[in-house]
């Protein structure tokens, strides 16, 4: 469980949480895409910065889009790690234990907590923790972090969807569609430096 932060005024602690709404089947189906293109985003954007280096050449494009890539991880990573592991939640937020729950979720992996953490001071929120973070710092381990939501992702859904009469192994789960990856493959964010501008010349008036 992530450690406890100071509570906002407009967002409630899942303990004192109301009775959640009643959702029709429609709703369901719905959200449980969503929960899908979560996973499937970070999978595909960790794949893609993985494969950017034989699509494009080396340059400020390609740290551009690598950029974005880790940053889009990050941010489906932070999503994920709420619906699955929620500090705290509205009813308006979408839980695993709400699609699936005779499912028991496993712990998360213990370095989640920090790249949580991370997400929030790195990417989501212009901070001044940024200050002190090294080069060596800005590493994200894409291929370990996918890999290992990947298992829980799966796990969760072969229990969700026995919790909708599905046959367990009928359909092939959904990370079976998308890549692996080496656990050890390792991406770095890189700042770039903003563009120069040319020096203009003095304006010169008519005499």
């Amino acid at each position: 469980m992530w450690p406890a932060c100071e509570e906002p005024k407009h967002r409630v602690t899942i303990a004192a949480m109301a009775t959640p709404l009643r959702h029709t089947a429609a709703d369901i189906a719905v959200v449980r895409d969503h929960v899908a293109y979560e996973f499937s985003m970070l999978i595909r954007c960790a794949d893609l910065v993985d494969r950017l280096g034989t699509i494009m050449p080396a340059g400020e494009d390609q740290t551009t889009i690598s950029n974005t890539m880790v940053e889009a991880f990050a941010s489906h990573f932070r999503g994920l790690t709420d619906f699955f592991w929620p500090i705290r939640a509205t009813n308006d937020d979408v839980l695993a234990s709400e699609l699936a729950p005779s499912w028991q979720c496993p712990p998360a992996p213990a370095y989640f907590k920090a790249l949580r953490g991370r997400t929030n001071e790195e990417v989501a929120h212009l901070t001044w923790t940024r200050v002190g973070v090294t080069v060596q710092g800005k590493t994200w381990p894409l291929g370990k972090i996918a890999e290992d939501m990947r298992v829980i992702f799966d796990s969760y859904a072969e229990a969700e969807a026995v919790e909708r009469g599905a046959t367990p192994g009928a359909t092939p789960l959904p990370s079976s569609l998308l890549p692996s990856f080496n656990p050890a493959a390792l991406v770095a964010t890189t700042m770039i430096a903003p563009p120069t501008s040319p020096p203009t010349s003095p304006a010169t008036g008519s005499s």
